[in-house]
């Protein structure tokens, strides 16, 4: 029986840096960038308890690529909110509230 590294704070943020700096500015980096925030997506779906709550910044983040290649407000409004996120994330804390 294999063991999973578990998905700590510091995973996670690492891998949402790294989407972060993903250009997404058309129908093929939309793909691209979906396809890697599934595997975040999966990342956190197996990490159990390890992870027990994560803010809805997170989520929306995941999920709103779409959104942010359509509005640039809401992209903005949004990748703040995320290095605000990151900023906590760097000093262990993981937020489960709306940022």
């Amino acid at each position: 029986m294999s063991t999973l590294t578990p998905y700590t704070v510091e995973l996670l943020a690492q891998d949402l840096r790294c989407l972060m700096q993903m250009r997404v500015a058309d129908l093929h980096d939309l793909n691209e960038w979906n396809q890697a925030a599934r595997v975040v997506q999966d990342r956190l779906a197996l990490s159990g308890t390890t992870l027990p709550h994560l803010s809805e910044t997170v989520w929306h983040y995941l999920i709103d690529a779409d959104t942010r290649l359509k509005d640039l407000q809401y992209a903005t409004m949004q990748t703040e909110r995320m290095r605000l996120l990151l900023e906590l994330m760097d000093r262990g804390v993981l937020p489960d509230e709306k940022l």
